[in-house]
């Protein structure tokens, strides 16, 4: 990135780290007027705007702070952000133990309008005892885009607990509040051992440099309750814990690795999500296969069981216009078996959906944008012959039901026969 950036951010976390003070030069060619989310608005404070050397009070109204002829000219701008009232008030902050969690935007004084890919940058500043992690890097400098920092990952400041695992390809960090995780620290290791390990097994290595994973307790339930990734320019996890998680609720989980297949995937259109939910869906018992944490025989009888849920029903639209619970995840799910199946098939078994999956990740994870065709490309032009961008085709804007029941007999699948036509395939499946 050029030394400077058209937006240059700088933030420094108070001493007691319940604020943000923050000052921001823009470069000309955005709009006149600065804005953050109208949620946001009222814990934004002292906002001011540098002219000729002299410093003079913004008065905003309705989350808008008008700054004349920046456009022309430019903005250097500076103001207070109190991350504690807007935790209190669940306006794009939510309290983490001690400290906070949310994404840039929350905080981020931005022109009205402006260009997406203009080049940001963004310092960070913490005292001692205090840190500040994002989804965008291992910072404190972080360079983005104005549309990363406008939106972002999350990110987390205050007494943080950060513990980094490093792996073929990048870092994990796993970030918790100081106390009130429901895990020891050998414990920690195992579970972010064995999702990096089934990573690097599909993949070759870890999707990005740098993913942060944000360590919820909510003091509830129990074991691993629920994980959401988001990309943006970085990559992020959140995955909430319950108030207990024992050494098996670790060992069975998939929450973390299913959260970590989603960063080796491009963000997508909303009308392809079912992609972005069914490959993790799909490719995360397969890794426990892989690894030898699932039978052969628990493998096949969970995709016969799970696998119809994702079928088309009266009055569906193909996977591009049915965006029901069963299609985006199942029915996802489904167009990767399919897929995988065919590829196998094709390659008597030389190429597999992973073949394909290590050509997309070359262009980039989720912290990306890319156009669904895209991608499918990408990844046929890894395979002996198209596959994707075919089945794709015939998909989007179809009901298409695929004869489960012939490809289960074709595999050999319940009962088992070893005398299938494509019995050796279901024997590799796992290899």
């Amino acid at each position: 990135m050029a030394s400077s950036p058209a937006w240059d951010i700088h933030a420094k976390l108070a001493g007691d780290g319940r604020s943000l003070q923050v000052e921001a030069r823009f470069a000309s060619g955005d709009a006149d007027a600065f804005m953050v989310g109208e949620a946001a608005a009222p814990f934004v404070e002292g906002v001011e705007a540098e002219t000729k050397g002299r410093w003079e009070a913004v008065v905003g109204q309705d989350g808008h702070w008008p700054v004349p002829d920046a456009e022309a000219r430019g903005a250097h701008l500076r103001w207070r952000f109190d991350l504690a009232a807007a935790a209190q008030a669940r306006s794009g902050v939510r309290p983490f133990g001690g400290g906070f969690l949310f994404r840039t935007g929350a905080w981020l004084l931005r022109p009205e309008i402006f260009l997406p890919g203009r080049p940001a940058r963004l310092t960070v500043d913490t005292p001692t005892g205090l840190a500040f992690v994002s989804g965008l890097g291992p910072g404190p400098v972080y360079d983005a885009t104005a549309a990363d920092l406008d939106g972002g990952p999350e990110c987390a400041a205050g007494p943080l607990q950060i513990t980094r695992f490093v792996a073929k390809g990048g870092t994990i960090a796993a970030v918790s509040p100081q106390s009130g995780l429901p895990m020891t620290g050998a414990q920690e290791a195992r579970w972010f051992g064995l999702a990096a390990s089934a990573l690097e097994n599909a993949y070759g290595r870890l999707p990005l440099p740098w993913t942060a994973v944000y360590l919820f307790p909510t003091g509830r339930r129990s074991g691993v309750i629920f994980g959401s990734t988001r990309g943006d320019g970085g990559a992020a996890i959140v995955v909430l814990l319950g108030k207990t998680v024992s050494d098996q609720d670790l060992s069975d989980d998939w929450v973390l690795t299913h959260e970590l297949i989603h960063t080796a995937l491009p963000d997508l259109d909303r009308a392809h999500h079912w992609l972005e939910e069914g490959l993790p869906t799909y490719l995360e018992p397969l890794l426990r296969l892989r690894q030898g944490r699932e039978t052969p025989d628990a493998y096949w009888a969970a995709l016969r069981q799970d696998l119809p849920q994702g079928l088309p029903r009266p009055g569906d639209q193909g996977l591009d216009r049915t965006h029901t619970w069963g299609r985006t995840y199942w029915g996802g799910a489904l167009f990767c078996f399919i897929a995988d199946e065919r590829i196998r098939e094709a390659s008597q078994g030389r190429a597999t959906l992973l073949t394909a999956l290590r050509a997309m990740l070359a262009g980039g994870g989720i912290a990306r944008h890319a156009d669904i065709r895209t991608i499918l490309a990408e990844g046929d032009a890894a395979l002996p012959k198209p596959v994707l961008l075919p089945l794709y085709d015939a998909w989007a804007i179809a009901p298409e039901a695929p004869d489960l029941g012939a490809i289960w007999k074709r595999l050999g699948v319940a009962p088992t026969d070893d005398h299938a036509p494509e019995a050796a395939l279901r024997s590799a499946w796992g290899h």
